[in-house]
């Protein structure tokens, strides 16, 4: 069965609001997040810069 062409418009249209929010834009700071732990405790992304993963999956640490 071959989608329609409006429900494929929707979904890229999607797909697309969903990564511009995600990605920072440019000359703009990221934006600060406040994650939850599960202590109830809060954490900030903030402690994370520096802090990638690579394309493997790997958690790496940028060195400056």
């Amino acid at each position: 069965m071959r989608p329609c062409g409006a429900c494929v418009a929707i979904v890229l249209f999607g797909a697309l609001l969903a990564w511009k929010a995600w990605v920072p834009q440019v000359g703009q700071p990221a934006p600060e997040f406040e994650l939850k732990t599960l202590a109830g405790g809060q954490a900030s992304l903030s402690a994370l810069r520096g802090v990638f993963v690579d394309s493997s999956g790997v958690v790496r640490a940028v060195h400056s």
